[in-house]
């Protein structure tokens, strides 16, 4: 049986997530099992405890125009019964009629009303946001490196060079380090970044080659071989990227909580924004399509 989803249910699934994780897991529109009878049911979404796999809630979705009554409630009952679940949550996009609400409270069925919340309200909210900025950060990544040595050196430097036998030398401090060390120091040493940060192009992979004058004295040697080598400068080839996003937000409203859905492209991929205002803070959730 093939899985089906709505974007009704994909945004129910994402504020579930933002209400649950991490403590629970939450998975959208999946097959379960019944064990009595072998029939396979789906759910719009289940959520489990990580590490009480029993302690499980099952929310089921309906984007319809009209408020949902109790035979909807008559459904979900049976089905969480029939598959085990000991808690329900049902979201509408339109409501439940008040006896709905009422055999929902005596069930002890949580009954959700997901609605857009109105401009002159959320503006009254302690995060009442238009925009959510959104920077993600990425140290500099040196893909190569050149070497530059004096011309009667230059045939004895090997092609191509296995940087990871690469020692640098330093023999007027009587130093010595070997380069993937070095490497990785300089792709975390913050001036690098803020080098490179004001030239970098948004949401892209930008190359940039970085060259570092040596002084006399300065070289490398190339393991087993002691043979010292002067630098006459050394240049990295670096990739970096720049991921800073604006991304406009959608006030909703659902059992009392404050939510805010922003949607964007990030880094070539769909990305949902989720925030749930709760007293004092801001929960901030981002999810991205793997595929």
């Amino acid at each position: 049986m093939p899985r089906r989803t709505n974007p009704f249910q994909k945004l129910s699934a994402s504020i579930m997530a933002v209400f649950y994780e991490p403590e629970y897991e939450v998975v959208e529109s999946i097959l379960m099992r019944n064990e009595k009878t072998g029939t396979i049911r789906e759910l719009d979404i289940k959520i489990t405890h990580r590490q009480n796999p029993q302690n499980k809630i099952l929310v089921e979705c309906r984007d319809h125009k009209r408020k949902q009554d109790v035979i909807w409630l008559d459904g979900l009952e049976g089905k969480a019964r029939r598959l085990g679940f000991p808690k329900i949550i049902a979201i509408s996009s339109s409501g439940f009629t008040k006896p709905a609400l009422a055999e929902a409270v005596d069930r002890g069925i949580e009954a959700l009303h997901l609605k857009e919340a109105k401009e002159r309200d959320w503006r009254k909210w302690l995060f009442g946001l238009n925009k959510f900025g959104v920077q993600t950060k990425f140290y500099p990544v040196i893909r190569r490196v050149s070497f530059g040595v004096p011309p009667q050196y230059i045939k004895k430097v090997p092609r191509p060079i296995d940087l990871s036998r690469v020692i640098l030398l330093d023999l007027n401090k009587k130093s010595k380090c070997p380069l993937p060390a070095y490497i990785e120091g300089l792709q975390k040493d913050p001036k690098i970044a803020n080098l490179l940060s004001p030239m970098n192009e948004n949401d892209a992979i930008n190359h940039y080659d970085y060259k570092m004058p040596c002084d006399p004295g300065i070289g490398f040697a190339i393991e087993p071989d002691t043979t010292f080598i002067p630098l006459t400068e050394v240049i990295f080839h670096i990739d970096f990227i720049r991921a800073d996003y604006s991304v406009p937000l959608k006030h909703m409203e659902i059992g009392g909580n404050r939510i805010m859905i922003g949607e964007s492209i990030i880094l070539g991929r769909p990305t949902k924004l989720v925030l749930h205002e709760m007293p004092g803070q801001l929960k901030v959730m981002l999810e991205q399509e793997v595929k």
